[in-house]
């Protein structure tokens, strides 16, 4: 997941540089989004749990990765202020 997480950072940090408008997007399976989303600390994807038998109040695979499981990242800019700073909303499986 670093790594993966290292060139999502340096592309995004392309576009936002350059002024590039577009998408970029990555295919996988949930092998490789849920220690993304992990590495990433999007809420309720990691944690510890103590007790084995309570694991599934605090973990639950199939609510990280999904069928069709995503991660969205979307960069806002004030188009008005060239100096204003990139806000970043980030989304998994469509809730902020």
């Amino acid at each position: 997941a670093n790594r993966l997480l290292t060139n999502i950072v340096e592309t995004a940090q392309d576009y936002v540089t350059t002024n590039r408008k577009g998408a970029t997007l990555r295919f996988a399976h949930d092998g490789n989004l849920i220690p993304l989303a992990a590495r990433m600390m999007i809420e309720d994807t990691y944690g510890m749990e103590n007790c084995p038998d309570s694991l599934y109040k605090s973990w639950a695979n199939f609510k990280v990765a999904p069928m069709a499981g995503n991660i969205q990242l979307i960069f806002y800019r004030n188009p008005a202020d060239a100096d204003a700073p990139v806000m970043t909303k980030v989304m998994l499986n469509e809730r902020e």
